[in-house]
């Protein structure tokens, strides 16, 4: 199990607390539980996580480079997201709105070949 969800209710009530932690965690995160709340017991259950494989590509948006992650699914880009900090440089320097800047961004690296972006680089930690 690498990750393990718990999660805490008294009986009839609405209070509610769910945690996603690291499986050598758990023993201190259920001990801080114990700790600082009024519960006698916790609920564990192991839980998996499926992403995607990624890499990350750099798009020019007027004249300004940004670095976009694109999540890829038999190939193909599904998901995009522009790397904030880069949009927020070109945009102050540009004068324009931060999001216009996020968004022009992805919908380069969606549309953009590999030959037109250059080689990504693989995500480490990706499948």
């Amino acid at each position: 199990m690498a990750d393990a969800c718990w999660s805490c209710a008294r009986a009839g009530r609405e209070n509610v607390v769910t945690a996603l932690v690291a499986e050598d965690a758990i023993d201190a995160a259920t001990r801080a539980l114990f700790t600082h709340s009024t519960t006698l017991g916790v609920r564990l259950r192991p839980v998996a996580r499926r992403a995607l494989p990624r890499d990350e590509v750099v798009v020019r948006v007027e004249g300004f480079e940004v670095r976009v992650k694109r999540g890829l699914l038999d190939g193909e880009p599904v998901t995009v997201q522009a790397e904030y900090a880069d949009a927020a440089a070109a945009a102050e320097r540009l004068g324009m709105p931060v999001r216009t800047i996020l968004d022009h961004a992805a919908a380069l690296a969606r549309g953009a070949s590999q030959s037109e972006l250059g080689t990504p680089e693989p995500e480490k930690g990706a499948p």
